[in-house]
């Protein structure tokens, strides 16, 4: 993961957080991970941040580079629909508490609610049911796992 990737998902989480905060253990892992990797391009600034901000004993030189797993792609998957899901959440939201252009136009009141009386719930689904399984099934069917790709002949049959 890059440099850009991983401010990028620094501020996706901070998005995400919105009012209650970023956790603080995972601020301090985010800014450990980021030491080790500018260690070679800002050395002075990297050993500021390693000694004072994060308060660790020795050189971040010698700290060694920071390991990772390999990414999870339907985990990631996730994230972006609940990242595209709070922002829409967020603008529905927005589009409440300001009412419509035309309200706006007659003089009606804006009225601000505090962010404890905000309560949003999401629903999970485990599972598919009805016609949404059975497409799902007919679709693994002809899903062919040694190429990862649809078998175009019975995709064409299924289509036509």
């Amino acid at each position: 993961m890059g440099f850009y990737d991983l401010q990028a998902a620094r501020d996706e989480y901070r998005l995400s957080c919105g009012n209650g905060g970023m956790n603080h253990d995972l601020v301090l892992t985010f800014m450990d991970v980021q030491t080790r990797l500018i260690e070679p391009i800002c050395p002075h600034f990297a050993e500021y941040v390693w000694r004072k901000l994060l308060k660790k004993e020795g050189c971040v030189v010698t700290a060694g580079w920071p390991a990772s797993n390999e990414p999870d792609l339907v985990l990631k998957g996730a994230n972006k629909y609940l990242q595209d899901s709070i922002v829409l959440m967020r603008k529905l939201l927005q589009k409440q508490l300001l009412g419509s252009k035309k309200a706006a136009k007659k003089g009606a009141q804006v009225t601000a609610v505090a962010d404890s009386n905000l309560i949003g719930l999401v629903y999970v689904n485990e599972q598919f049911d009805g016609w949404r399984a059975h497409c799902l099934q007919i679709l693994q069917s002809i899903f062919d796992e040694q190429t990862s790709c649809f078998s175009p002949l019975m995709l064409r049959y299924l289509l036509n």
